[in-house]
């Protein structure tokens, strides 16, 4: 074993390179180990070497270490993994043999990049494929993305409410169209805004919280002094560069420690201040990448990237429905609506409210009125507001504005560059959702079916656009679907399938949860499979009736038996071939074809110690146990707990695979090394059960719940 230390103008990179020779005790693996633990918490690591273990499998992510063969030494390697919360980046085999020998490891999955394996050939005889890949030492910093925003310290709030008061007063609903008050609204309110809080331009250089104007002020003098150094390199001016360039290192690293302070002293104060920084942490690492691809098209620039993303979201959308499409429906088969939205009237004292009641950390939609405007000026601008609102809701219309989204893309799994692999999340008008708010809890205590489609135009003309670092794409017509980052949209979609279990033969069972749908029934003879096939062609038809595909090749066949050689039947949407799969994740839980939740316990341990080994190396300052436990539990525990009472495991060898995790997490909350205290004695100090006791008490509470007849 070889420890090389690389050291950057960051921080320091621990090397690690290992040979483990065939057939040779643990001895040499407790010894790796022991020296990876004994490292600084924040230490970064890198492990690459010839293991020699093949006996041990990867998950599907390459993250979680699985033992297969029984050994000690592939137990051990897990340890290794699981201990110093390393992840592995080689996909595929390394040997000749079809085996992964070799690994490549490491704390910090940002810093490991192109990793890339071949066979070495002539010029280096050997049975093993050459690993080549890239650490990368040195970040490049975000450009800067310049916008205009409200100088709100500086504005003159009594001034703006009293010109309110004396504009919007004035403000009268004539016969013009919805879009032309809203417009005309929106520019006397803007006018006076821009009378009285001024604006100035801001450039988001998305800077750590703790870089204030000190820091940036001697980071100007560095700088300065590193031109004038290139200019002249005199002994006078090296001196110079060389101290201020400490003073910066030094003054970083003081305010950082400040920060921590502040942060971890607002826990109970402002738990806001920090659960926001540690979900930036969270979201922070790894979350970036310089090009966007699909459909065989690339895009490293922002503008490019923005209309990718935009042409990637556009994509599923279904074509209009047509008038004939909407007759064809026999809607007088539907029980008539109970109310109306024409019905509905809000009050001047409902808008005041909900506008008092808005979040002013929201970013504002397309208008560009940010929520802190109308949360001050909630008093004067309510009753034009509610004016304004109880027109939309009389026309059956809404401003053209309102049904316009601003897109942000929002990485959901697997690879970054691939644009399939990204959600949109609409940012609409602050002052359309507060309408949404004030018709959806009209509607909750209102509507029990179905709302048709002619009943208002909320969904009928909405246009999106995309937005990557302050640019924007070009505007696309939303033909279909609901906005995701609405208050309505939720409510509609649920609203609109609730008749879709009405199709289904009662042979078939099915399952509902928001946009999933499942079908499933007892399975033993071809008719039952053919039972199965006619509730699927009926949902296909159902789609088709309601303009809402179903994705097919995101459907896919799971059966669940112990049968040696169970009955297959090669099931189908349309023409689309529904994919039969051994496992399938289902709400957050892998349900597989036997039952076994190995594979679930896996991907959960992996997570889980992925986000603890997050939380070692970015808390370092943060000192308070309790403050540690908290994060633990809030983010490390709460995913080894989620649905167990679906999952909870009977072997002995799952349950301390999970249990491993709580138990370095209780040595870094308490802050000591393994051997100081038992798990026991750790788990007392905190007030905590052991996971399987946890697990246990759920169970309970979950049968205490069903009724006796049904047990």
């Amino acid at each position: 074993m070889v420890v090389v230390e690389l050291v950057t103008n960051g921080k320091p990179l621990l090397l690690y390179i290992f040979y483990r020779p065939p057939g040779s005790t643990s001895e040499i693996l407790f010894q790796l180990n022991s020296s990876l633990k004994s490292t600084r918490e924040s230490s970064r690591l890198v492990v690459v070497g010839d293991f020699n273990i093949p006996s041990v499998n990867w998950s599907i992510d390459e993250s979680a270490p699985i033992n297969t063969g029984g050994h000690a030494a592939g137990e051990n390697l897990c340890d290794v993994v699981g201990d110093n919360f390393l992840h592995h980046f080689i996909k595929g085999p390394t040997h000749i043999n079809g085996n992964k020998l070799d690994l490549l490891l490491s704390n910090c999955p940002e810093i490991v990049e192109n990793v890339i394996t071949f066979t070495p050939g002539q010029v280096f005889p050997t049975d093993h494929h050459a690993v080549e890949f890239s650490i990368k030492l040195k970040f490049k910093r975000c450009e800067p993305v310049p916008r205009k925003v409200f100088d709100f310290n500086r504005g003159n709030f009594d001034e703006l409410r009293s010109s309110l008061l004396r504009i919007l007063p004035d403000f009268a609903m004539s016969t013009d169209s919805i879009d032309d008050c809203w417009l005309k609204w929106k520019k006397l309110f803007l006018d006076a805004v821009g009378k009285f809080v001024p604006t100035r331009t801001i450039k988001d250089k998305k800077c750590p919280p703790w870089i204030d104007g000190e820091v940036r002020h001697f980071i100007r003098k560095k700088y300065d002094a590193l031109r004038k150094f290139r200019k002249d390199r005199s002994d006078i001016r090296k001196q110079n560069l060389r101290e201020l360039s400490q003073k910066v290192k030094y003054l970083i690293r003081a305010k950082h420690r400040e920060y921590l302070k502040k942060i971890e002293g607002s826990f109970k104060d402002n738990p806001k201040l920090f659960w926001s920084y540690h979900k930036a942490i969270l979201h922070h690492h790894g979350k970036s990448t310089s090009k966007i691809t699909h459909n065989g098209k690339t895009a490293t620039t922002q503008a490019g990237k923005a209309e990718l993303f935009n042409s990637y979201f556009s994509s599923v959308f279904r074509p209009p429905s047509s008038q004939q499409d909407i007759d064809n429906r026999n809607l007088l088969d539907y029980p008539p609506p109970e109310v109306l939205l024409s019905e509905l009237t809000v009050t001047v004292e409902d808008v005041t409210n909900y506008l008092n009641a808005l979040d002013i950390t929201k970013a504002s939609g397309p208008d560009e009125i940010p929520a802190r405007l109308l949360k001050t000026c909630s008093n004067e601008i309510a009753p034009s507001l509610c004016s304004l609102f109880n027109r939309s809701l009389e026309t059956a219309r809404l401003p053209s504005e309102w049904k316009m989204a601003n897109i942000t893309s929002v990485h959901k799994k697997d690879s970054l560059e691939p644009a399939i692999n990204y959600r949109p999340i609409s940012l609409l008008c602050i002052i359309n959702k507060v309408l949404e708010r004030l018709v959806g809890n009209g509607l909750r205590a209102q509507v029990k079916h179905l709302i048709t489609t002619l009943q208002h135009d909320y969904l009928h003309q909405r246009f999106q656009r995309v937005v990557v670092d302050g640019a924007v794409s070009d505007w696309e017509h939303v033909t279909s679907g609901v906005p995701q980052g609405s208050i309505l949209g939720p409510m509609l979609f649920v609203i609109f399938i609730n008749d879709l279990p009405d199709v289904v033969p009662d042979c078939i069972s099915t399952g509902l949860y928001a946009d999933d749908t499942k079908l499933y029934r007892n399975v033993s003879t071809i008719g039952d499979c053919k039972k199965l096939q006619d509730a699927l062609t009926e949902l296909s038809s159902w789609s088709y009736q309601n303009n809402m595909n179903f994705n097919a090749s995101k459907c896919k066949v799971l059966s669940i038996t112990r049968k040696v050689n169970p009955l297959h039947f090669q099931y189908h949407m349309d023409s689309t071939k529904l994919l039969r799969v051994n496992e399938e994740k289902d709400l957050g839980v892998i349900i597989t074809e036997n039952l076994s939740w190995e594979s679930h316990l896996t991907c959960i341990c992996a997570k889980a110690n992925k986000l603890l080994g997050l939380l070692k190396r970015s808390c370092i300052s943060i000192i308070d146990s309790s403050v540690r436990k908290t994060l633990y539990l809030t983010l490390v525990r709460s995913k080894l707990s989620y649905a167990t009472e679906v999952w909870s495991p009977a072997s002995s060898l799952l349950k301390q695979k999970a249990e491993k995790i709580q138990r370095r997490a209780t040595r870094w909350i308490l802050r000591v090394k393994a051997g100081e205290l038992s798990y026991k004695e750790r788990l007392q100090q905190l007030d905590m059960l052991p996971l399987a006791y946890d697990r246990e008490f759920y169970i309970a509470i979950v049968f205490q719940t069903i009724p006796q007849d049904e047990v």
